[in-house]
């Protein structure tokens, strides 16, 4: 998703239902000679792979209890200020189709008084990196060691054609959403050198102190040319 064409490949005037140009989606403004709602590559090619996940006391049993309700909850996977500002549906009109090359109805997002489709939500917040997660649902529950979590996958998305992989990850998470060890070594690295650069300038001052405000430390040229 971090391709500069793909990602502007999109209409967010048309995505919150205000006036606004379409012909940013080239080069998928519409297809068939019908115009495309939503239109661009990023809505086009949204991941339709759907998820069914079952809690079993063990991988050995078949005594399993399908996740669902409050334990499979697929609503808050997106971005509070996207669903309330940046997505806004309306009914399609004669001259459109939401049905692009990939050959499904694009499920775009109802208004959040109808219940929001957040998946759609989820994709169009395109990733800075090649290889990227995108939340699909929350497991709220406990589990014990040993326990052993069933998922049928719907495969409808594919990615042969341009040799890309998928994958489930069953994360817990914290205050901060997900894990993620690079960012906390950065901030620490980052943090350490702060420090050291704070001890370095203060014994550099004390030891070779500046009188603010000295013109004496102004370079000549400077003070001719003023």
């Amino acid at each position: 998703q971090n391709f500069r064409l793909y990602v502007k490949s999109r209409s967010d005037w048309q995505l919150a239902d205000v006036d606004g140009p379409t012909d940013i989606c080239t080069p998928l403004e519409s297809f068939n000679g019908t115009d495309l709602y939503p239109c661009g590559l990023v809505a086009n090619s949204f991941f339709n792979d759907t998820f069914e996940a079952s809690y079993c006391p063990s991988c050995n049993t078949s005594e399993c209890t399908a996740l669902e309700g409050d334990e499979w909850q697929r609503t808050g996977i997106s971005w509070h200020s996207d669903r309330q500002t940046k997505f806004n549906a309306r009914a399609l009109e004669a001259s459109e189709t939401n049905v692009g090359p990939a050959g499904f109805p694009i499920p775009f997002p109802a208004p959040p008084s109808e219940g929001d489709n957040e998946d759609f939500v989820v994709w169009m917040r395109a990733a800075g990196l090649p290889t990227f997660r995108k939340l699909y649902s929350k497991v709220d529950r406990s589990f014990s060691k040993g326990d052993c979590i069933r998922v049928n996958i719907s495969n409808n998305y594919p990615v042969d054609p341009f040799g890309g992989t998928k994958t489930i990850i069953l994360e817990e998470v914290n205050w901060m959403n997900g894990r993620n060890n690079f960012l906390g070594a950065l901030y620490i690295v980052f943090g350490c050198f702060a420090i050291f650069a704070s001890i370095g300038f203060g014994i550099l001052q004390h030891q070779n102190p500046r009188k603010l405000a000295d013109p004496d430390l102004i370079p000549t040229n400077a003070r001719v040319a003023a």
